[in-house]
């Protein structure tokens, strides 16, 4: 097992007027992760303010951000930010915002008058349609006339002794109606707005024309000159970036304890690099200091897992769970070692070990964000295919016939093992793949009863499992609670195991003693339990054999796999084999169906199987969790986590 890096705590007081080059130190070392400063914690000190450009700093980025939302995406050019001071910045930030916000309304307002004046546009042309002359109508005395629109003809159609004309002008209709009698009612009916004739009596198209131009032309202008300024968005994007740094750093403060001189921060450093970090504060500010402090027993200390490149990445399976306590072993290493070994037990056939191979490699690279997680199924899909060749199953196939094993033999030199099989009453000649153990008839004789052996070996892997998690939480408990209770609370258990196998194999006949050193041993663990956990622990004890039968799902689950994979080969596809012809194609498909279907089912119960053995069984005996992530301050990334 791995230990997570051993934290420093420590208290760093400087004055006020150094802050900013303390906070720089800080964020420059990436090593001190801040401890939140809680009103009342240190007697007579407040909580501190942040640094005096934090206001200026963040209208900045919201001035940026407004200028990117303006802009849209699409990044060009080349930027001049390295090196650039940050008032200048800021300075070339607000320059671009007031001239997007500038070019933008006077695009705004030439798209605004173009739709009014192609408005006005298509209502002359309507006009004209309906050959009417909005200068001369005012003019008509002994008719009652109305031209606008509605939303229907239909009240309009049955008026007698009138003249309708109408033609389309967007969703409505343009009318003009001419009747000798009233007709407010049908207009009514029809949904009639007057249109106000006096803007169209003047107007003539050609100088609409012109004036559409004219609004055509401005509204290009203005956006030709906004797509230039989108040639700053690498400068705002590299911007944005360094505002959003130096308002980390203004900021920080407000994690701060504050006196009418200092500021007093108090955080976690990783033992390895404290005397780094005092060296650079030291060498960069000479007014600071920089104590360390003892930790409380039960004090949330961040966690900075520490793990080698392939372990590292089976920490996605511990984070899934949750992170150790500083004082806890880290598990990825025992899941990097029994995680794929209990996955490619379960699974265990070397044909889907190949297809889940190329699988999880295939998403692995096409899911960047999923790396971890697929590199753990790339091994486990490794380990799946020694798992087949170890049981000699090879997409469910055990053997070949004993013509093509014959053929083999004869024309390769490749020969196979020759068998006799009985199946469905019919003995049967085949050669069979060569294997170390076959899972669905290998048997072992336990108390004069046969026993699966994949089943039997499940119950000792678990035993074993069970057995390396107390080793652990022995090695916890001790670090954390000193040797008595690590005896009392964990190696206890051992004991009991040690002294119920004695007295069991005593009573087989299998070891020459009396039952009674074992009787005396397992008594005196459990009044070690009791003295350590009390009550609890002793109504735990029948827990601890039914977690060791729990493993038997690692057979299991296998036997299961192997039970689909056989119906899908022999009774599925194989009669339509038989058939010969077209038929053989059908056979293909009923076999890439079932086996996918199959390596779907034997993906995802091994994968859940092995974390919960991990998790429930094997994990409640050392682990109790709580930590939280070491995120210092001036990570480019809080809390990353890269798997190799």
């Amino acid at each position: 097992m791995i230990v997570p890096d051993a934290m420093a705590k420590v208290r760093i007081i400087t004055p006020k007027r150094l802050a900013p080059e303390v906070i720089e130190t800080l964020y420059r070392s990436r090593a001190l992760h801040v401890k939140q400063y809680a009103k009342g914690e240190l007697a007579g000190l407040d909580a501190a303010a942040p640094l005096p450009q934090a206001e200026q700093l963040s209208q900045a980025l919201l001035t940026l951000r407004a200028t990117k939302a303006m802009l849209g995406s699409g990044a060009h050019g080349s930027s001049r930010l390295p090196g650039q001071p940050l008032t200048e910045v800021i300075s070339a930030i607000t320059r671009i915002h007031g001239q997007a916000k500038k070019l933008l309304a006077s695009a705004g307002e030439a798209e605004k008058q173009l739709a009014q004046i192609t408005s006005l546009q298509a209502t002359l042309d309507a006009l004209a349609r309906l050959k009417l002359n909005p200068a001369l109508l005012p003019n008509i005395r002994h008719l009652r006339w109305h031209v606008g629109t509605v939303s229907s003809l239909a009240p309009l159609r049955t008026l007698k002794d009138a003249e309708l004309r109408h033609t389309r002008l967007g969703s409505r209709q343009l009318i003009a109606l001419f009747t000798f009698a009233a007709a407010d009612a049908a207009l009514a009916e029809a949904g009639f707005a007057r249109l106000e004739l006096q803007p169209y009596q003047r107007l003539s198209p050609k100088k609409l024309q012109k004036d559409i131009t004219g609004a055509r032309q401005r509204h290009a202008l203005a956006a030709r000159a906004v797509r230039g300024l989108k040639k700053h968005l690498t400068f705002l994007l590299a911007a944005e970036s360094l505002l959003e740094t130096e308002i980390r750093k203004a900021e920080i403060p407000l994690q701060f304890a504050t006196t009418a001189q200092s500021l007093i921060a108090t955080g976690y450093v990783p033992r390895r690099q404290l005397d780094a970090l005092r060296r650079e504060l030291s060498d960069t500010v000479q007014a600071v200091s920089i104590e360390e402090e003892p930790i409380g027993h039960d004090e949330a200390v961040p966690v900075k897992l520490s793990n080698p490149a392939p372990v590292r990445n089976f920490e996605v399976l511990t984070r899934l769970y949750e992170l150790p306590n500083h004082l806890e072993f880290d598990p990825s290493l025992l899941l990097a070692f029994t995680f794929p070994l209990f996955f490619g037990f379960m699974l265990g056939d070397a044909g889907y070990g190949l297809v889940t191979l190329a699988l999880f490699l295939f998403v692995r690279k096409r899911l960047p964000a999923a790396k971890q997680l697929m590199n753990v199924l790339v091994y486990a899909s490794i380990v799946t295919i020694a798992f087949g060749f170890l049981f000699g199953e090879y997409f469910g196939f055990e053997h070949v016939s004993g013509e093509t094993g014959a053929s083999l033999c004869g024309s390769t030199g490749l020969c196979l093992t020759k068998e006799i099989i009985e199946h469905h009453g019919t003995k049967e000649v085949v050669y069979s793949f060569p294997r170390v153990l076959q899972r669905t008839h290998s048997t072992v004789q336990i108390g004069g009863h046969e026993l699966l052996s994949v089943l039997f070996i499940g119950v000792l892997v678990g035993a074993a499992h069970l057995n390396l998690g107390l080793l652990i939480g022995f090695f916890n408990v001790w670090r954390a609670h000193g040797i008595r209770h690590a005896l009392l609370e964990k190696f206890s258990w051992l004991l009991l195991q040690a002294g119920i196998a004695l007295a069991l194999l005593a009573l087989l006949g299998r070891l020459a003693l009396s039952v009674w050193p074992g009787v005396l041993l397992a008594a005196a663990a459990l009044l070690m339990i009791a003295l350590g956990e009390g009550v609890k622990g002793l109504i735990e004890v029948p827990a601890l054999f039914s977690n060791m039968l729990s493993y038997v799902r690692l057979g299991a689950v296998g036997l299961a796999s192997v039970g689909l994979a056989v119906v899908v080969n022999e009774n599925l596809a194989k009669p339509f084999l038989a058939k010969g012809g077209f038929f053989v194609i059908i056979a293909i498909i009923i076999m890439v169906i079932g086996h996918l279907i199959n390596i779907g089912l034997g993906v995802l119960g091994p994968f859940l199987h092995g974390i919960r053995l991990h998790y429930v069984e094997c994990f409640s005996k050392f682990f109790h969790g709580g930590g939280q992530d070491y995120d210092p301050f001036g990570a480019r990334t809080p809390a990353t986590h890269g798997g190799e």
